[in-house]
């Protein structure tokens, strides 16, 4: 069996278990774990983008073989953000080295870095200042979580 042919396999099977899960009912205590079906959608999207790749690119509006290319660099991108989705996956969901109320407490805080990187935004427009004052009491809620979580 070739590389291809197995990666395609692992990438299958992958999907099988991901999609096993979609539509899953949640408690409301167990909402933190949506996220994770999120996650691992992502990385299959950016494991099946490399098997595509991986095929070549071809540019049809042009006839010569110059314009059919094995993309390496774009292959190298998808592979760092893929692990960087797997590693962000394993740390908050799949720990063993700690329990369920740190793992939460992960997933706290991975979702508070997006709005809290954003309030550094240089924002000019109505719209965009609106934005980041919810945000704004957004991030206080998630603080105030986080330190109930003591």
């Amino acid at each position: 069996m070739d590389d291809r042919t197995e990666y395609e396999k692992l990438i299958t099977v992958f999907f099988q278990v991901v999609d096993s899960k979609r539509g899953m009912k949640l408690s409301e205590n167990d909402k933190w774990l949506f996220d994770a079906e999120t996650l691992a959608v992502k990385l299959f999207y950016h494991l099946a983008s490399m098997l595509h790749l991986s095929f070549g690119t071809y540019l049809p509006k042009f006839d010569d073989r110059k314009h059919n290319f094995f993309d390496h660099a774009s292959i190298n991108v998808l592979a760092r953000v893929a692990f960087e989705t797997y590693f962000t996956f394993f740390f908050i969901y799949c720990d063993g080295d700690c329990g369920v109320e740190e793992r939460r407490f992960r997933h706290l805080l991975w979702k508070l870095s997006a709005p809290v990187d954003r309030q550094e935004f240089n924002v000019v427009s109505e719209t965009g200042l609106q934005k980041l004052a919810f945000e704004k009491k957004i991030i206080e809620k998630m603080l105030a979580e986080l330190q109930s979580n003591k």
